[in-house]
């Protein structure tokens, strides 16, 4: 998570990374992914997460699923043998 956060380059006109929760989660085909939010629903356990916080997710399953959002929601996809950014963009409007 600190090698991703080091290197992601938020879109123009986001927040601060701090006033994003961050979940991150890779997959057995050596992709990751991350969602920053600034969306919480303290009564799911998928999205309860204080703003600021991070999380490792071990089941991508259990990633949050937002379908819209606009640059309130950031999604991040990572190589996750070498830890590199290779897309970082937010997400559609409804």
């Amino acid at each position: 998570m600190d090698q991703i956060e080091k290197q992601v380059r938020l879109p123009i006109s986001t927040r601060p990374l701090t006033e994003y929760a961050r979940y991150y989660t890779s997959e057995r085909n050596g992709r990751g992914f991350a969602i920053y939010t600034t969306f919480r629903e303290p009564k799911f356990d998928t999205l309860n997460l204080e703003m600021g916080k991070r999380r490792w997710v071990s089941d991508p399953g259990r990633m949050p699923s937002i379908s819209d959002g606009g640059c309130g929601v950031i999604e991040i996809e990572f190589n996750s043998s070498t830890g590199m950014v290779e897309r970082t963009e937010c997400n559609g409007k409804a």
